[in-house]
């Protein structure tokens, strides 16, 4: 069972039927967006709770105009922490003055006195002065105001301010491609708060970040393009053409922090791109539907994992050959090289083994069972501790790599399918699909710290501070 939601989740049927994008809204082009996130409850409030009913914009004209309500009930014993996603839509460009939130079911938990509220007849107005530009969204910050102590049968009239976030610097951000939204969430990766949203082409789907030129690049599968996100500004500043039909997907910053490797779903190449003069300097073929890119640690190799020919192509940096092709288990899907440089490790949808393989000979080592369903891996370079998140399963297995036996695990929320550590505070962020969210646990207290929002089929998470 856990294989056929495997298949579902990744787009794919069997081993043979190509990945296809899922259904997704048009990129913005004239029109705009916006994002309304709400911040934590304050303690005065949280024994509050209530359901959100509908959330709608007003123009200076006093025009309403509604927006997708993404967050159904405010509090609650089961409100995950953190800010949380209310409202997003897109919008006419223009000026906004307000919003209007309207509640209902307000009720009261306490020692021997919960109960339920009278909710209002009138929406809660929000003052939320913002302007919406053509082809960007922004993102609006709400916060409940302490309420006056209530009991049972008291009036609920929920008071709510608004702010604008500051834009997060490229040192410290971290960033999701959501392929549904055609955007890219970009939050803070210390105060865990989104600050901005990106809107790209059609269908982005592999990041790559150097906060050293506040640049991030974006692969567009669904127009054959790269994005270039300028980080500073929060905003697209060009596009990268690829040939039509490559349908990029994954994607890495090569050490030499200037040329990307791009794996091309579609034409089953892998391009070397220079990033900044966007030409494409080299084209490598490897094998059938390219999922994934892992680089060794140390050398001088890159390894294109492909997911339907049942092999990863070997790929020379220097000489941006192609020199080798492995055989693997059914369905490779991502790797991570040992923090030595000399074992690669792989999962695969349609075997329950990990394989390790040894670098430079590329031999199987060893053939290790992690269980069928596996779909997300991440080392740890500071331990050698492999992290493995697997489909419609709300926890990470911890494998130690030397001894290859599970040593601990991490529930979650949601199941798990991409993820990347925070160097300076060891922490690792975790993406969960299902629920449109990452999740932030701290490695050292094994705690669970916060839970990100992001917007429409998350694909990707990348820091600009990550552990590699």
């Amino acid at each position: 069972m856990k294989w056929l939601h495997l298949a579902v989740a990744f787009g794919l049927t069997g081993c043979v039927t190509a990945a296809r994008p899922p259904v997704s809204e048009p990129p913005l082009q004239d029109e705009g967006a916006v994002y309304v996130y709400l911040s934590p409850l304050p303690h005065e409030g949280r024994s509050v709770s209530f359901t959100v009913n509908g959330v709608a914009v007003l123009g200076e004209g006093g025009q309403a105009i509604p927006l997708q309500v993404r967050l159904a009930k405010v509090g609650g014993p089961d409100q995950m922490p953190g800010e949380r996603l209310l409202a997003l839509g897109r919008l006419p460009r223009g000026r906004y003055g307000s919003l209007e939130i309207t509640t209902a079911n307000p009720t009261v938990s306490g020692d021997e006195r919960g109960g339920k509220l009278v909710a209002s007849d009138v929406p809660a107005r929000v003052d939320a002065s913002f302007d919406v530009r053509a082809g960007q969204a922004a993102v609006l910050n709400l916060h409940l105001e302490p309420p006056r102590p209530v009991q049972p049968g008291s009036d609920f009239n929920p008071r709510f301010s608004s702010s604008i976030p500051a834009r997060t610097p490229a040192q410290i951000v971290g960033a999701c491609s959501n392929t549904q939204t055609n955007d890219v969430t970009l939050f803070d990766d210390w105060t865990k708060v989104v600050t901005n949203v990106v809107a790209t082409g059609r269908s982005p789907y592999g990041l790559a970040i150097d906060p050293l030129v506040a640049r991030a690049w974006v692969a567009l599968g669904g127009q054959d393009q790269i994005d270039v996100v300028d980080l500073s500004r929060a905003e697209s500043a060009s596009k990268i053409p690829m040939r039509g039909g490559d349908e990029p997907r994954a994607m890495q910053m090569l050490p030499d922090r200037r040329t990307l490797l791009v794996a091309n779903f579609r034409s089953q190449t892998a391009s070397f791109v220079d990033a900044f003069t966007t030409q494409e300097l080299a084209r490598v073929p490897v094998g059938e539907a390219p999922w994934s890119i892992t680089l060794q640690r140390g050398g001088n190799r890159a390894f294109v994992l492909n997911r339907r020919s049942n092999n990863f192509t070997v790929v020379d940096l220097g000489t941006r050959q192609a020199i080798a092709s492995v055989p693997t288990e059914p369905e490779p899907l991502y790797g991570q090289v040992s923090r030595d440089g000399k074992r690669l490790y792989v999962i695969h949808a349609g075997s329950p083994f990990m394989s390790e393989y040894a670098l430079p000979g590329l031999t199987v080592t060893r053939r290790i069972r992690v269980g069928l369903g596996a779909a997300s891996i991440k080392l740890d370079s500071r331990t050698d501790l492999l992290y493995i998140g697997y489909v419609d399963l709300a926890r990470i297995e911890v494998f130690d790599s030397f001894s290859a036996l599970p040593v601990d695990a991490f529930e979650l929320p949601g199941w798990v399918s991409n993820m990347a550590i925070d160097d300076p505070q060891d922490q690792l962020f975790a993406l969960m699909p299902s629920l449109r969210a990452v999740a932030v646990l701290d490695l050292t207290s094994r705690k669970l710290l916060t839970v990100i929002d992001v917007s429409g089929e998350p694909y990707e998470i990348r820091l600009a501070a990550e552990r590699n």
